[in-house]
């Protein structure tokens, strides 16, 4: 096999991966963008910060704990499930530099309608069939105290009215995801992408001249020495 093929299919490789790892970092940003909001947003309504992760964990445990190491569980699990959702969503770059290109301008549409489809394909199903009937089957009032008493507190009954609001509540959310991924991927074309392409262009450029003024010195040293023979047959 020749070296430049190999050269080639090292360097793809490189692009490749770098473009996968940068599709983990976008998706842990974006997580934990997405999560600080949700628990703001509980904040602002005025219910127990962390009672999202704290129903997803009881629902897939079967728990009806209310401790606070269940809300840290079902925190680590959305960061952990929103890095791996941003490693798929850069598989599609990964045809060829010249897709990646023409894709990312379009980056910012492509992780909105990403974030769209994770909520169709991924939250609406688990609310329905996960949550749901899990809350459906259990009691408990979640409070959140401090040292000096209660600040708010609601009952797991009165959510299950609240399913298809959380549900309809939860689209914006999944867009902003997918939007901040495509806006960071986006960013590592216009910083990384097209830096190293411009770099290597400019590397095959320079290598090309040198090559030629190699080619052209050479041929200029041993001009002299063909018209020397030539003179000296003719003599």
């Amino acid at each position: 096999m020749d070296i430049s093929q190999v050269s080639f299919r090292n360097h793809t490789l490189t692009w490749r991966l770098n473009v996968l790892m940068f599709g983990l970092i976008a998706g842990t940003i974006s997580s934990l963008s997405v999560s600080s909001l949700i628990l703001l947003t509980e904040k602002v309504i005025g219910i127990p910060v962390g009672t999202f992760y704290l129903i997803i964990i009881d629902a897939l445990l079967h728990s009806t704990s209310t401790s606070v190491s269940y809300v840290t569980y079902g925190f680590i699990l959305h960061i952990v499930t929103g890095t791996l959702l941003g490693f798929i969503i850069v598989i599609p770059f990964l045809r060829n530099k010249e897709y990646f290109l023409k894709l990312t301008k379009y980056s910012e549409l492509y992780g909105s309608i990403f974030g769209l489809v994770i909520w169709a394909i991924f939250f609406i199903p688990i609310s329905l069939m996960v949550v749901l009937p899990e809350i459906s089957q259990i009691s408990m009032v979640i409070l959140q105290q401090t040292p000096t008493g209660d600040i708010s507190g609601i009952n797991t009954n009165s959510l299950q009215a609240t399913v298809w609001e959380t549900i309809v509540l939860a689209l914006p959310f999944n867009v902003f995801y997918g939007l901040i991924v495509g806006v960071i991927i986006k960013s590592f074309n216009e910083k990384y992408v097209s830096h190293r392409c411009t770099s290597e262009s400019k590397t095959s450029r320079h290598h090309k001249e040198n090559t030629c003024m190699f080619v052209w010195r050479k041929r200029k040293k041993e001009i002299p020495l063909i018209t020397r023979k030539k003179y000296s047959k003719s003599l």
